[in-house]
């Protein structure tokens, strides 16, 4: 690289307050990433559904990665379209201020970038995370991600079993993948009492949470959503939050603006209770 300067790039900004920690998931990501392979740079994916907060745990491992010094360089890269895995990529040459970063020629400064990670020092080490990673991304980033020094680290997120298996297949060799699964019933009640504002341990007001928590699947997006509409609406007793899931309390204030993907798994959820639907707002996060 022509910089050292240490930089940040992931939007931490992004993290939610309410974000519930996942330990758990967290180390497991740092056992796979920070693993060193003298040669190759480690390569660890997460998948899941949409709504289960692996951007949310991407961006919080950047974070403490970056504040801890196991990474130096991060660089954070949207990868849903060939546009923006182009523009990330290439992005690396500013990021380092690269004497090809100007060039007219995107294949060349596609290559430059590639090599620029590949035959960085020992003493930079960097990490670079693809965000929702899909079908249409995969193969382009097959061809232009770095496949030399095991001193960087490559961390994907993704939303099927497929495609984070396909992104961390390099020269023979199979890297490791996560599933990352929806929060416990207990986790979900705490998340919502978290993002609603409301300090309670009430068991009356506990019981109420987890009811309304399982019907929205434990999914942190949904859960959180359902909470912060708790607080500008000032709900804050049990009987209050029974009103959500009995009669269909979000419904009126963001009903349509969620994710196709949401939609599909409201309805299977509304299927297996046999309540009413819980729409979701819609976030960029996923």
């Amino acid at each position: 690289m022509h910089s050292s300067a240490p930089f940040n790039d992931a939007p931490i900004d992004r993290i939610s307050p309410c974000f519930m920690g996942r330990e758990e998931d967290m180390h497991a990501i740092s056992s796979a990433v920070e693993f060193c392979d003298e040669d190759t740079p480690s390569r660890y994916a997460i998948w899941g559904m949409p709504g289960l907060g692996k951007s949310q745990l991407a961006l919080s491992y950047a974070n403490a990665s970056f504040k801890a010094g196991r990474h130096t360089h991060v660089i954070w890269i949207p990868a849903t379209t060939l546009e923006k895995v182009n523009q990330g990529l290439v992005k690396i040459l500013d990021l380092t201020q690269h004497m090809d970063r100007n060039n007219s020629d995107q294949g060349a400064r596609l290559t430059a970038a590639r090599l620029c990670l590949e035959r960085s020092g020992q003493d930079l080490k960097w990490l670079i995370i693809l965000d929702d990673v899909t079908p249409a991304t995969l193969q382009f980033l097959r061809e232009h991600l770095p496949r030399q020094n095991g001193h960087g680290s490559i961390l994907i997120t993704t939303r099927t079993l497929d495609v984070a298996k396909a992104v961390t297949s390099v020269a023979g060799q199979q890297h490791p993948v996560h599933e990352l699964k929806a929060l416990s019933t207990e986790q979900s009640a705490k998340l919502l009492f978290k993002s609603a504002g409301i300090q309670s341990s009430a068991a009356a007001d506990l019981k109420s949470a987890q009811k309304l928590v399982k019907q929205i699947g434990c999914l942190p997006l949904a859960v959180e959503q359902a909470g912060s509409y708790m607080r500008r609406s000032g709900l804050t007793g049990a009987g209050q939050l029974e009103t959500l899931y009995d009669h269909g309390g979000l419904e009126e204030v963001i009903h349509g603006n969620f994710f196709p993907e949401y939609k599909e798994l409201i309805g299977k959820l509304r299927l297996l209770a046999g309540t009413m639907a819980y729409p979701l707002t819609k976030r960029n996060q996923c």
